[in-house]
Parts: C-alpha cells; structure tokens; sequence
C-alpha cells in the first residue's frame, strides 16, 4: 500500500486510523512546519514514535501530540519498515484520545506561556505571606532565577516544550514566577548596565 499525501488533504488522525484498521506495519514519516517526525506501527498498533522537538523517553502520546500540532506538512508510509525499539503496539484510538486530551491542556498553557521565546523570570513580589515548592519545583525555580526564555529553561531542565510549559504554569500558579513578551528582562538588563 503506497500511501502519501499532504496534511491539509488527509490529516494525521485519519492516515493513522487508515492504517490502524487495514492492520498495517510499516513507518509513517512526516515532514512539516515543526520539523520530522515519525511513527512505527505493527499490525495497525503505534510500537514508537519520534519526532525533532521531543526528547528521548518522551511517552507517545506526548510525541503524538507533537507530531498533531503541525499545520502544514507531508506524509508518506513505508510498509514493513520496523521500529528499532519498539514496544507492545498500542491502540491508535486510545493513542489519539490522549493526544487531543494534550492539545486541550497546550491551549490553556499557551495563555500563560505563548512561546519559547518568551522570557520566565522571579515574581518582584509574591501575592502571598507563604509559598512552598516541592523539590520538582525548587529545580525550575532555581533555573528561572538567572533569568532566561522559556526555550532555555527547557534546555537547562531537558523538558519539551509541553513539559516546560507545564512547570512555568505551575510557578506562575504559585505566584514565583512571571513571563514577559521576548526581550522584555535582557532590554532591561542592558540598559541598567
């Protein structure tokens, strides 16, 4: 079965559900506005995936998720290519419930962290007499304190970008943290200097 198309045509949900009930094994490559990514699957189940802004150990459907965000791409299967670890298949439904679950939680995420770009820097004040951080949290906060974007503060803490957005929206929750538009601190750094 040569299957390949473009996503605007035959969306991602849809090439995998394809694939899912006609039992395929195979790679699924796919090529976009977010990078490359891949998904593996053995008699119509998802056995592993992969794609350029995940980092390795990243649970599929995080890696699902990712590979969902891309507006614009290209497709294309090749049948009976293996996974090099790949796992137990698992349910493609099942897979893309949790994913779109992740996309939900990116659009609230995306409220207080609109991009890698943006800047996480300590609160001037705290909203409250006392905060207390779990040892999780006292990492992210002590990588925050030197004052960083929040594509940095994923590096430093080898979070993607779901993760790191995650962990700011937790200290900006606990009222620790701000985020400011792209070049907000370092202007500021420069010009007091």
């Amino acid at each position: 079965m040569a299957l390949q198309g473009t996503l605007d045509t035959f969306s991602l949900p849809d090439v995998l559900r394809l694939l899912a009930t006609t039992a395929k094994t195979g790679r699924l490559r796919i090529e976009g506005d977010r990078g490359r990514g891949s998904v593996w699957l053995a008699d119509g189940g998802i056995v592993d995936a992969d794609a350029d802004r995940v980092t390795d150990g990243t649970p599929t459907d995080e890696v699902l998720f990712e590979l969902l965000r891309f507006s614009e791409g290209s497709f294309a299967f090749e049948a009976e290519e293996k996974a090099a670890n790949g796992g137990e298949p698992e349910d493609v439904e099942a897979l893309l419930r949790r994913s779109h679950s992740l996309l939900s939680e990116w659009r609230e995420l995306e409220n207080v962290v609109p991009s890698l770009e943006h800047e996480v820097r300590l609160a001037t004040d705290l909203s409250t007499d006392e905060v207390t951080i779990d040892a999780e949290r006292w990492r992210s906060l002590v990588a925050v304190a030197g004052g960083r974007t929040v594509g940095e503060l994923a590096a430093e803490l080898g979070l993607t970008e779901l993760g790191v957005s995650r962990a700011v929206r937790d200290l900006v929750d606990l009222g620790v943290a701000e985020v400011a538009p792209p070049g907000t601190a370092r202007s500021r750094a420069r010009r007091s200097s």
